[in-house]
């Protein structure tokens, strides 16, 4: 570096043995140059690599994208004018003035291109550019002291860099001033049909950072209670049918993969030992699913865990210096530093801390999502002979219950290996301060965790017990449900009763043994650090008599201690959380690999072996509901463009054939062609508690046009003339305020 100044690079008897500190001329202009352009370069390219595909496309010209592209362009020039002042003078020209001028253009450069594709791709507000400007801007401050300080200058040249300097930092400082500002909102969104959008993306980066966005919403609900047209629209990212796609393309990979390790494991023993496989079949797992799915903002959260973790130990660090600092009495201007890099320590782990714990909640918000989703698809999709092993209230559990159970676990997921990280470090530290002493405060730890294991795996035990219980108390009160007629007719009522309370009560015992051993793990936990603090104080008084506990042991001490309270106190929590997920993963695997219709039975389009005329054939086909044959030797072709009827006795299989037809039925043999799509009209119509017109339009805008003719069709002019209300009628419950026949034709206009 030296020889790139040709003057002194560093001094620490300039820089920290001093009481006026200041940076050689040689550092400023070079490290403290280099380092904002240098992270502008690294960043760029991965800034440019994720918003390339950007659906958000070309923010309109105003006085803020203007504004900070007009002054780029300017520093550009004043980079360059810096380039070709010391080589227009008679002066000897040093590396340096080369070097830093070349740079700092080629960077501007970059920052004026990176504004433009920004702008182009719809990205109001750049993260990677505001923080370029801040970097700019904290680490000009000591060269910007001491250009002030300087009096004399020895040429014309040093005056017009001096004056050069002071136009280029306000020129940083307006640029730092405007990215706190975002630009407005592209012309072409990626979702335009969106009338309230989610404003996080529209607001600047520093606003993103400390959810000064979420700020209107709080006002909102500080003026009026919120009402559903008070909140934004559900982010596209947050949507089922962006999540579950990805998720079932991942579920689908990991199954087939299970299926076929298991088949070729089958295929082995067999060969080679001619014996049948007694092993138990090996169930596909969603964690596999769920990890490539999610595997970036579960990454991206874990990212900032680590840093979060890293600057809890220099926090302790920093009063370390600035007790020593008191004891010793150095310079005034060490014990502000101290403090303001105490103070500034502190808010960068707040921010990183927030950030981190959003990006996880969100990741388990989307987990949820695509798990309820995927949950709610397989149920229509399990075959007859799963459907008598799985109730209606287990499918119910597994929605409300064992999905909901990862928002909770993810966002404390990274305390799996945070928590021994944290305990690691900081009890290195404290071998540092402490000596042999903290080898009995981690002798205590070690004791307590066995306890904690055998007590999480009774939680464990007792968690799965519950949801059983759980499940035929769910079960029971649909069948409840169901028959509430009967019930009340025959005055059941009591007894019915008594049988859910009778299972409300065992399930009540577990959950009380399950609170009693949440809260003996509280408490070992919670007295853990005191325990701890304890036997590393008092042993290491007793182990020599020079060792004195002094202010700067004691606070640097406990600061550690302190470190290790939040990791200690989370165990307890972590062990439960991490239970219930585990009998919850159980219990979705279960579900998940449960045997499905097969949906090759029924092929859709022309077949070369069946009458390609026909609109709907069967040959030879044989089908069951579970294992013995209900319909055989089925060889059927309706005619198309004919009205077609099949008439036969109660129980002699109508309403199978036409669910064999749906492929609703496991299909043995034969063959079932259709072409075109298929409307069902069920025997009993399907209708919801709501307004004949909500029955209708079934949740889409209302189009008279359309709406008449739809009713023209289904022939409910008729019908909806004898209203009081006209489509405005409330139909109740399983519409029982229509007759049978208003039923199907309110149900015919959805096929139409």
């Amino acid at each position: 570096m030296e020889r790139i100044c040709e003057n002194e690079f560093w001094n620490l008897n300039l820089t920290w043995y001093t009481k006026d500190p200041k940076f050689t001329n040689c550092f400023e202009r070079t490290i403290l140059i280099w380092i904002p352009c240098v992270f502008l370069w690294v960043f760029s390219f991965v800034d440019i690599y994720f918003f390339r595909s950007s659906k958000n496309k070309d923010i309109p010209w105003k006085f803020c994208n203007a504004t900070k592209l007009g002054i780029t362009v300017f520093l550009i020039a004043l980079a360059f004018f810096e380039l070709i002042l010391p080589l227009l003078s008679k002066t000897i020209i040093v590396t340096v003035d080369i070097l830093t001028p070349i740079l700092k253009l080629l960077t501007f450069s970059l920052s004026a291109f990176l504004l433009i594709f920004n702008k182009k791709n719809g990205f109001g507000s750049s993260g990677l550019l505001f923080m370029f400007w801040f970097l700019l801007v904290i680490c000009g401050i000591p060269q910007l002291r001491s250009e002030i300080q300087r009096n004399n200058y020895q040429a014309s040249v040093s005056f017009h860099s001096h004056v050069v300097y002071f136009i280029y930092y306000a020129g940083a400082i307006v640029m730092l001033i405007l990215n706190c500002f975002a630009d407005e909102v592209p012309k072409i969104t990626k979702y335009p049909g969106l009338k309230k959008l989610w404003p996080e993306d529209r607001y600047s980066f520093p606003s993103r950072i400390t959810f000064v966005w979420f700020n209107s919403l709080i006002w909102r609900g500080f003026k009026h209670p919120l009402n559903k047209s008070d909140l934004w629209e559900l982010n596209h990212e947050e949507r089922a049918n962006e999540i579950l796609p990805c998720f079932e393309k991942n579920w689908k990979r990991c199954s087939e993969s299970y299926h076929e390790a298991s088949y070729k494991g089958v295929s082995e023993e067999v060969t080679l030992l001619n014996c049948p496989n007694k092993k138990k079949k090996k169930q596909a797992s969603i964690i596999p699913a769920v990890i490539r799915t999610f595997w970036p903002m579960l990454m991206c959260g874990s990212i900032f865990k680590f840093i979060f973790d890293c600057f809890l130990f220099v926090n302790p660090y920093i009063l370390k210096l600035l007790l020593s600092f008191v004891k010793k009495e150095e310079e005034r201007w060490k014990g502000y530093f101290y403090a303001c890099l105490l103070l500034f320590a502190s808010t960068i782990q707040t921010l990183i801390f927030a950030q981190g714990l959003n990006k996880m909640f969100i990741v388990g918000m989307r987990i949820r999502t695509a798990l309820i989703s995927s949950i709610y698809r397989k149920s229509l999709r399990i075959s007859n002979a799963a459907k008598k092993d799985i109730s209606t209230g287990e499918i119910v559990n597994l929605i409300s219950i064992d999905a909901e159970r990862f928002v909770e676990f993810i966002s404390s997921v990274n305390m799996l290996w945070s928590a021994p990280f944290q305990i690691i470090i900081a009890l290195i530290f404290l071998w540092k301060l402490l000596g042999l002493a903290v080898l009995l405060g981690l002798m205590v730890m070690l004791v307590l965790i066995p306890v904690n294991l055998f007590i999480g795996n009774k939680m464990k035990n007792l968690q799965t017990l519950q949801m059983k219980h759980k499940d035929e108390r769910i079960k029971f009160m649909n069948e409840i449900l169901v028959g509430i007629k009967v019930l009340k007719m025959y005055a059941w009522e009591s007894s019915f009763e008594k049988n859910v309370q009778a299972i409300r009560d065992k399930e009540i015992a577990i959950l009380k043994r399950i609170a009693m051993l949440k809260a003996a793990t509280s408490f070992i936990w919670s007295c853990a650090p005191f325990f701890v603090s304890l036997s590393s104080f008092g042993t290491f008084v007793l182990l020599d008599k020079k060792n004195v506990l002094d202010v700067e042991t004691v606070f640097v001490s406990l600061s550690l201690f302190n470190v290790l309270h939040y990791p200690l106190n989370m165990f307890p929590t972590l062990i439960t959380q991490m239970t219930q997920t585990v009998v919850s993963i159980k219990r979705i695997n279960k579900f998940m690999n449960t045997p499905e219709l097969c949906q090759k039975d029924i092929k859709h389009g022309l077949s070369d072996s069946l009458n390609s005329e026909s609109p709907i054939s069967i040959q030879d086909g044989n089908f069951d509901w579970f294992e013995e044959p209900i319909l055989r030797d089925i060889n059927l072709r309706f005619e198309k463009g004919k009205l077609t009827a099949v008439v036969g006795a109660v129980g002699s299989g109508k309403s199978s054939l036409l669910s064999a037809i749906l492929g609703e039925m496991n299909k043995t043999g034969g063959k079932v062609n259709i072409l075109g799509k298929v409307a069902y009209v069920p025997q009993q119509a399907w209708i919801l508690n709501a307004s004949l017109r909500e029955n209708i339009l079934l949740g889409k805008p209302f189009d008279k046009q359309l709406y008449e003719t739809v009713l023209k069709i289904c022939d409910l002019f008729s019908d909806i003339r004898t209203f009081e209300a006209k489509d405005e009628i409330e139909i109740g419950e399983k519409g029982n305020t229509l007759s049978g026949g208003q039923k199907q034709r309110c149900r015919r206009q959805p096929c139409g």
